[in-house]
């Protein structure tokens, strides 16, 4: 496996370092704004604390300010760019590869992919909260909040795997009716993943969080993920043995 790692090591090094610049401009864009007064800033959402009733979105809204809403924003953006740029040189560079080759390496750049966007998460965001903001932030919760966090880390490492390997069995050989097969693995699989986002957000936005139901639900998603995994693996597998 480590020579399948070194063969995309260039090529997604290349993606993530240029997500740190990217991130790291917007820090710097950011700094500027606030420098020339484009941010308005809450009073309330700087220096109070959080509410204790709602859900969990409306409670971590109540910590937004202007600057804190578009770095968010932004922060997502390229979170996303990150993800699907993953897929995309997964599927180049891993093209004609076996099945079995292609999990371990997509699990890795998937977990890479997820970790380098919490590393331009905190470049951008970090800085737009006041120590008030900080300090609530980083004592709310517990250990009840790491677990729920870990297992989201886990449901979008995993995502972003299953389509790597998705996509790069679907383009295998570059063969006719490849973008039927492509099409056809958005639509259903879509539409699954979409269910189990939707499940898991409704348990961890909920005015009371049950932790097992929460756990339930991301458990669900992250086999979901690995099952299409297995199945595309196999399948890429079963075409290459024809």
């Amino acid at each position: 496996m480590s020579a399948d790692l070194k063969k995309g090591a260039a090529p997604f090094g290349s993606v993530f370092l240029g997500g740190l610049a990217i991130a790291l401009f917007v820090r710097i864009g950011v700094f500027a704004l606030d420098a020339v007064g484009a941010f308005s800033y809450s009073y309330r959402a700087a220096t109070a604390p959080y509410i204790q009733t709602g859900s969990t979105l409306d409670q971590l809204c109540m910590a937004l300010s202007g600057g804190t809403l578009i770095g968010f924003m932004v922060a997502s953006g390229l979170a996303m760019a990150l993800a699907v740029a993953t897929v995309l040189v997964f599927a180049y560079v891993y093209r004609g590869e076996s099945g079995r080759r292609l999990a371990g390496p997509a699990l890795v750049w998937g977990a890479a992919c997820v970790a380098v966007s919490l590393v331009c998460l905190g470049v951008i965001v970090a800085g737009l909260f006041s120590g008030v903001q900080l300090h609530q932030i980083t004592s709310k919760g517990g250990v009840e909040t790491k677990v729920v966090l870990l297992m989201v880390l886990l449901c979008a490492a995993t995502l972003v795997a299953a389509a790597c390997v998705g996509l790069g069995s679907a383009l295998r050989g570059v063969a006719k009716g490849w973008f039927k097969r492509v099409m056809t693995r958005f639509a259903v699989c879509g539409a699954l993943v979409c269910l189990f986002t939707a499940g898991s957000f409704g348990a961890i936005n909920a005015e009371s969080v049950s932790l097992p139901w929460v756990i339930g639900w991301t458990l669900c998603a992250i086999a979901l993920n690995v099952g299409m995994i297995v199945l595309f693996s196999r399948e890429t597998d079963r075409e290459a043995s024809r």
